[in-house]
C-alpha cells in the first residue's frame, strides 16, 4: 500500500491518462491537470531521410582481348618441323598431256619408315583444278606401311606448264609434294587446214566445239568470264587475223544492241551463218553465268552510235 503523499502526486497522472484514452477530456479538465500531464497526442515522428541511390559510375573502357584459337592435334611438337617419317616416291611429279588432252592423273607411293604409326589428317591442294583422291581420312600408316593416293588434274583452259602444290598433313609434321601438267602448244594452222575447217563449219556450226576445233573454240573458255572470255571465245574468230568475210566486224553495229540481244545471240547463235549457239543447252561451251558476263562485257565495248556521247561543236569567238 502507498503512503498518503505518493498516491496523490501518482492521482492527477492517472486522471490524466484517462481522460487521453477515453478523448472526453474538457477545458477544465485539462486545465486542472499538472503541466507534466498533456491531454494531446504526440506529434508524428518524422519518417527518416530517405538514403540518396549512390551515384551511377561508368567503368572505364576495356578493349577486348582476342584469344587465339588452337585447334587439338595429336601431337603438338611434330607441327614444328617438316614430316621425316614419311617417304614418298617422288616429290614432284611430271606429265606431258596429249594433244586434246587436258585432264591428267598422277600417283604417289608412300612408306612409314618410323617406328610410330603416322596419321594423315588431309591433304589439300595449291588450286581447284587439282584434287587429291585419298583413302578414308583419317589414314593411318603402321611402321613400315605402304600406301598410295592420286592426284587429278583439269587444265582446260590453261596453256604450257601449270605446277600444282599437295600439301599433306600429319600428326608427325607436314610435307609439300608438287604435281606438273605441260601442254604442249598447237602447232599453227595452215591455209589448206583453215579452208577444210570453214567448209565443215559452213555444214555444221556447232562443230568448232567438237573434234581438234574444241581445244581452240571450247576448251580456252573454260571458267572465265568478262574480257577473258570474250577474247577465248569471241576475240579469236571477229578479231583474228585471218577474220573470214562471214564474220562481221562488231565494231560496226547495223541495229540496236542491249544486253539482251547479246544474250540471245550468244546462246542461240543463227542458223545459215558461221555463228554457234555457245549456250549449253545447245552443245556450246559457256554456262548461264558465263554468257551474262559477256553480255554485260559487249554492252560497254560496242556501244550503239546512237547511244554514245555526241561531241559538242566549239563555239567560235
Amino acid at each position: 500500500m502507498l503512503p498518503p503523499m505518493s498516491a496523490k502526486l501518482l492521482m492527477p497522472l492517472v486522471l490524466g491518462s484517462l481522460l487521453l484514452t477515453s478523448g472526453r477530456a474538457t477545458a477544465a479538465e485539462a486545465d486542472a491537470l499538472p503541466p507534466s500531464v498533456s491531454v494531446f497526442p504526440a506529434p508524428p515522428t518524422p519518417p527518416a531521410p530517405a538514403e540518396k541511390p549512390a551515384a551511377a559510375t561508368t567503368p572505364a573502357f576495356q578493349p577486348a582481348v582476342r584469344i587465339p584459337r588452337t585447334l587439338p592435334v595429336a601431337n603438338p611438337t611434330a607441327t614444328l618441323g617438316p614430316l621425316t617419317n614419311l617417304v614418298f616416291d617422288a616429290e614432284v611429279k611430271e606429265q606431258t598431256l596429249e594433244p586434246a588432252k587436258f585432264e591428267t592423273d598422277f600417283t604417289f607411293a608412300v612408306t612409314n619408315v618410323s617406328p610410330v604409326q603416322v596419321v594423315v589428317q588431309a591433304v589439300r591442294t595449291s588450286c581447284g583444278c587439282t584434287v587429291a583422291q585419298m583413302p578414308n581420312l583419317p589414314w593411318t600408316l603402321q611402321p613400315g606401311a605402304h600406301g598410295n593416293f592420286g592426284i587429278h588434274m583439269d587444265l582446260r583452259g590453261k596453256q604450257g606448264s601449270i605446277t600444282k602444290s599437295v600439301f599433306v598433313m600429319t600428326d608427325q609434321g607436314n610435307k609439300t609434294l608438287y604435281v606438273r601438267g605441260i601442254i604442249p602448244e598447237q602447232p599453227a594452222m595452215n591455209d589448206d587446214q583453215r579452208a577444210r575447217n570453214m567448209m565443215i563449219a559452213k555444214a555444221d556450226r556447232q562443230a568448232v566445239f567438237k573434234g581438234d576445233c574444241a581445244s581452240c573454240h571450247a576448251t580456252p573458255t573454260f571458267g572465265k568470264t568478262g574480257s577473258l572470255l570474250y577474247e577465248a571465245a569471241c576475240g579469236i574468230c571477229h578479231e583474228g587475223a585471218h577474220r573470214n568475210e562471214m564474220v562481221p566486224d562488231l565494231n560496226i553495229a547495223k541495229e540496236a544492241r542491249d544486253q539482251n540481244y547479246w544474250r540471245q545471240w550468244i546462246t542461240n547463235g543463227k542458223e545459215g551463218t558461221l555463228m554457234p549457239a555457245f549456250g549449253k543447252q545447245h552443245g556450246g561451251p559457256l554456262t548461264d553465268a558465263q554468257i551474262i558476263s559477256l553480255a554485260h562485257f559487249l554492252t560497254r565495248k560496242f556501244q550503239d552510235p546512237q547511244n554514245a556521247p555526241v561531241a559538242q561543236p566549239v563555239p567560235q569567238p
